[in-house]
């Protein structure tokens, strides 16, 4: 998502810079959700209404500064160049040092990788995971 704007201060075709854009609307959806809702699942119960405003606030921080940022680039390429840095490099950061949940392990199959990330989530929040507590349950064809 984040390399197609880095591509678009080299790009001469306008149908190439409408299809990227497409694609980085598209995947910008989906990204914002789950940024937010795994941003407010780590934060600890007491924080999470400021966590999530503060994720609301520096959204709208972030696109209120395009305006100055085109202010002080008066050619479009160098504009768009210069607004594709920041995620481009947070992009990395985030894949190291943020953390998978435990939907995504489950998803995959690793159900003592899940149990450790909520049991991880659990410690932060101050709480505990009963004791005997299943992740999910097998259901036979006949009651599905």
């Amino acid at each position: 998502m984040y390399c197609t704007s880095l591509d678009y201060p080299f790009l001469q075709q306008h149908q190439r810079v409408s299809y990227l854009q497409i694609l980085r609307r598209a995947a910008f959806g989906g990204f914002f959700l789950i940024a937010f809702v795994l941003e407010v699942e780590y934060a600890p119960p007491q924080y999470r209404n400021r966590v999530g405003t503060a994720f609301h606030f520096m959204t709208s921080v972030g696109m209120s500064t395009v305006a100055i940022w085109g202010v002080l680039f008066k050619q479009w390429k160098w504009y768009a160049f210069a607004l594709a840095i920041p995620p481009t490099i947070m992009l990395p950061v985030c894949y190291f040092f943020l953390p998978e949940s435990a939907r995504y392990y489950l998803g995959k199959g690793e159900d003592e990788k899940a149990l450790a990330m909520l049991q991880k989530v659990a410690d932060m929040n101050g709480k505990e995971i009963p004791e005997g507590c299943k992740l999910f349950e097998e259901y036979d064809e006949k009651s599905i």
